[in-house]
């Protein structure tokens, strides 16, 4: 009865994501339009790189590198972006789900929170690993970002960023009881960890505050694959997102036992 409920409401979330069609295409879209850009804009830049500008050099530093170069910096700095971007619709829905009622429906059947919470991770994590390997195979067959010789360390990786983006979503969302805040927050998180990882202004290793956000630690992961390392050299950038996770999802749970489910 347990694992049937489980998949049926595994289900559901996977048919709710998808139901989006229109939002799913406008998300990926836009990524690669700002890939396109990102890329045509490196790739075009003439003048002094002084002040302002010495970010810029940093761009046009990394096509001297057979695998690093500009385009495919910006192939899995915006594959992290689109990640947590997703992980918007994530906290939507959870934050919809308190909202309408409807997970008060759900608890009242003969299953666990713990089993809820569960059902909502694999959903959502299966949801944007299709998405993600979407992403990777067009830009890679398109515009030939190069990923790695290592599919299985890239799909390994691309599974940790993603569960770290849902489990930040689904504890933002067990706080919060409003659709637009849940969205509103999680934007505004991914807008700063954008910003202060340095991961689109090629500074990232130079950014000190790069290292407290998720957003370093993916992004380092892919590069690493990029650049033909061996998994074992992202173990401590996998170890970050992980451990991340689990207290993003230990905290979830506990503020659901907390919470009587009329209380929403």
């Amino acid at each position: 009865m347990y694992i049937y409920q489980f998949f049926m409401l595994s289900k559901r979330i996977v048919k709710f994501f998808y139901k989006n069609t229109a939002l799913l295409i406008f998300i990926v879209v836009i990524h690669f339009i700002q890939l396109i850009y990102s890329r045509n804009a490196y790739d075009n830049f003439v003048g002094d790189y002084k002040g302002a500008l010495s970010g810029l050099c940093q761009m046009i530093i990394l096509d001297d590198y057979d695998k690093i170069n500009s385009l495919n910096f910006y192939g899995a700095s915006i594959l992290v972006q689109l990640i947590f971007t997703c992980g918007v619709i994530v906290a939507s829905f959870i934050a919809s789900d308190k909202e309408n009622h409807t997970l008060s429906r759900i608890l009242m059947s003969p299953i666990r929170k713990i089993q809820i919470l569960a059902g909502y991770l694999t959903g959502f994590v299966f949801s944007i690993m299709i998405v993600s390997i979407v992403y990777i195979v067009i830009s890679s067959k398109l515009l030939e970002v190069f990923w790695g010789y290592s599919i299985f360390n890239l799909l390994f990786v691309t599974f940790i960023c993603v569960l770290s983006s849902v489990s930040l979503a689904m504890l933002i969302s067990t706080f919060v009881h409003n659709t637009k805040l849940a969205a509103g927050i999680m934007s505004i998180l991914i807008i700063l960890m954008t910003f202060l990882s340095g991961s689109t202004s090629a500074t990232l290793q130079y950014s000190k505050t790069s290292s407290f956000t998720l957003f370093k630690w993916a992004f380092e992961s892919y590069l690493n694959n990029m650049d033909g390392k061996v998994l074992k050299e992202s173990f401590g950038n996998i170890y970050v997102l992980l451990i991340s996770s689990l207290i993003f999802l230990t905290l979830s749970i506990l503020f659901f036992r907390r919470k009587s489910i009329y209380d929403n």
